[in-house]
């Protein structure tokens, strides 16, 4: 599990920020240099201030530090379910005492400070701060948050609808009023990435799975792939909690026969591995010499991802219609096929029109990687909008999708960067 550490001299007001939580004893991403650096972007100084303040309601110092929970270590004992979710609850807060990042800054965790001093502009909202608390719903509070402060800053006036519609204990997110004559419900759905892809992150990211190849040679490149029944389990929920039990085994395997083959000077050939898979050293290609690459877990078939989709979409149509006002469904994908997502949502609603009924339209936001000759990859904000009856017009729908789904200061690489990259510059 990631911890935070202090490398260099010792740092006195570094260790009480540990020991008390109070990570505003000294906030980086307000030190000159970093500003400076967060200018790049978008960021202005006066909108960090702010964010600093938002944050202090929201990660205060004695729940800070519980989130961050620095002294506690994993042992043998410790289940991946309660490492994870130990990891989880630290990554909540770890951004507030450091920048760990090398490169790109910790960009959406920024903005979401910036939108939180917005929308706490109307005054604090406690069951937004409880559920930011909470590591399994920060991630829908976030994007309620984002809407919410994008609604206003395009202008229009937002209520957050806390009572339930009579009888039926539920009720939307949002109710938006975009001008006279024009106001909607919008019912904010994030969809997190499915279990199969999750667990793969874990398993690659997590330093804990890590596999250290030391002294792979320039002219070979190392893989280590799980077994072919590891592979396929990591992509069946059904079998993960099987998937997990098996994982310490398989790490240990890998380790040793990875020891095994540096004190061999990683011969070339593939090398099975007991109860773990295979580690394959190839001729490295001349960029990519002296690596080492991982494939521990398959993932569904893309049309099973893109499926995905429709349960938010449902879920919000379950939503009853509030005093007669059109009920729109916000909902943020992570980076599904997106012609896959229009088939399996338009196939769906085809096939069960009457669970919609309650839906008088609907935004799906991702985000589009776009590729253009000299410049680095950069990212675009794009939503696919659709009316599901005559409540509100697909001009109007389009209009609250423009206002909604533009998050500032939240693109990993938004073009603005790229082009004032050098690198990023077009060729002559």
């Amino acid at each position: 599990m990631s911890r935070m550490v202090k490398l260099g001299t010792p740092d006195p007001v570094w260790k009480e920020m540990i020991r008390t939580g109070d990570w505003s004893l000294r906030v980086w991403f307000l030190d000159p240099q970093e500003v400076e650096r967060l200018r790049n972007w978008g960021f202005e100084k006066g909108e960090l201030e702010a964010a600093v303040e938002a944050f202090k309601k929201v990660y205060p110092p004695g729940i800070a530090k519980a989130l961050l929970d620095n002294d506690w270590h994993p042992d043998k004992s410790t289940s991946l379910d309660n490492y994870w979710q130990k990891e989880d609850a630290h990554k909540l807060v770890s951004g507030l005492f450091g920048n760990i990042a090398l490169l790109v800054p910790p960009v959406s965790f920024l903005g979401l400070g910036v939108d939180l001093a917005r929308v706490f502009e109307g005054g604090f909202d406690r069951d937004l701060a409880d559920r930011l608390r909470d590591p399994a719903k920060a991630s829908g509070a976030d994007l309620e948050v984002q809407v919410w402060a994008n609604a206003l800053r395009a202008g229009w006036n937002v209520t957050k609808i806390d009572i339930p519609e009579a009888g039926t204990g539920r009720r939307q997110d949002l109710l938006v009023k975009i001008s006279e004559g024009l106001a909607v419900t919008v019912e904010v759905k994030s969809l997190d990435a499915g279990d199969d892809v999750v667990l793969a992150s874990r398993l690659h990211v997590d330093n804990v799975f890590s596999f250290q190849c030391n002294c792979v040679p320039t002219d070979r490149q190392v893989h280590i792939q799980s077994g072919q029944d590891l592979y396929e389990a990591a992509a069946t929920p059904a079998l993960h909690a099987w998937f997990k039990e098996q994982v310490p085994g398989m790490a240990q395997s890998f380790r040793a026969a990875i020891k095994r083959l540096e004190d061999d000077g990683y011969p070339l050939g593939e090398h099975s591995v007991d109860g773990a898979g295979v580690i394959s050293v190839v001729p490295a290609e001349e960029t990519f010499g002296g690596s080492t690459s991982i494939s521990l877990t398959g993932e569904k078939p893309p049309e099973k991802q893109a499926e995905r989709a429709i349960r938010p979409l449902w879920r919000a149509a379950q939503k009853p219609r509030r005093d007669g006002l059109p009920n729109i469904a916000f909902i943020d994908l992570p980076r599904l096929h997106e012609s896959l997502v229009v088939q399996a949502v338009e196939e769906e609603i085809a096939r069960r029109p009457s669970e919609y009924g309650n839906l008088d339209g609907f935004i799906y936001r991702t985000v589009r990687e776009v590729r253009e000759d000299g410049l680095l990859p950069f990212q675009q904000w794009r939503a696919w909008t659709k009316t599901m009856s005559g409540r509100i017009s697909p001009q109007d729908l389009d209009r609250l999708a423009l206002g909604l789904i533009r998050s500032p200061r939240r693109l990993t690489m938004p073009e603005s960067v790229v082009r004032r990259m050098p690198f990023g510059s077009s060729k002559e």
